[in-house]
């Protein structure tokens, strides 16, 4: 994959005149705290006298995602151009009197991400002679949290009718004994619903109408 970004890559910077001068190189950059590594790709080309420095990034596995990336200049040098293939990319980078570069994404999650930036000063003079003497950071996002599908919550609900339907039964066979109970105490008058049958099938046929007088 790396070889097929650095041949389109070469190819749309005027093939007729532009050269690979060093790479590609990779460069495993340690993640802060619990956050794996991040992979680095680098490789800089020459064209009429202008040297473009490119990093390409390829977020951790799990989840993680990059929010930025820096890349340390050890020699004070005039960069421009600076730019990135990603889509989550936010412009404009920052960048530190020459001496550092800083990409900015919204959250980089999927895919890889091609950031570069031109010099007049060459990777040699420049302090990045090869991807291990990237004095670079990142700074990572945590894994995204799962959504659960649709068809899981579905699933969920459907598991849990049948509780729903046993609690509700046991909570109106309580009701129906406390009825009785009620109506059963001499000298307390007869509630509304003595009355009205009861269709409970946890209630006997001959216990299903509730009618009770008290003398």
């Amino acid at each position: 994959m790396i070889l097929a970004v650095l041949a389109a890559v070469i190819a749309i910077s005027r093939p007729a005149q532009a050269g690979l001068v060093l790479g590609p190189t990779s460069v495993e950059l340690p993640g802060a705290g619990a956050a794996p590594d991040l992979s680095v790709d680098y490789f800089v080309t020459l064209c009429g006298g202008t040297y473009t420095y490119y990093f390409v990034l390829t977020p951790p596995p799990g989840g993680w995602g990059v929010s930025s990336f820096t890349v340390d200049i050890a020699d004070t040098a005039i960069v421009s151009d600076i730019s990135s293939t990603s889509s989550a990319y936010v412009p404009p980078p920052v960048v530190d009197n020459g001496v550092s570069v800083t990409w900015n994404f919204n959250n980089l999650l999927t895919g890889v991400a091609t950031n570069s930036f031109q010099s007049q000063v060459g990777p040699g003079d420049i302090g990045m002679s090869s991807a291990t003497s990237i004095s670079g950071s990142w700074v990572d996002a945590p894994p995204a949290t799962a959504v659960p599908e649709s068809s899981t919550i579905i699933a969920g609900t459907l598991m849990l009718l049948p509780l729903g339907v046993g609690i509700f039964r046991a909570l109106r066979k309580t009701r129906d004994l406390n009825n009785l109970r009620l109506a059963a105490v001499p000298g307390l008058p007869s509630p509304l619903w003595a009355n009205v049958p009861n269709t409970s099938k946890d209630v006997p046929p001959a216990d299903r109408r509730e009618s009770f007088h008290v003398v």
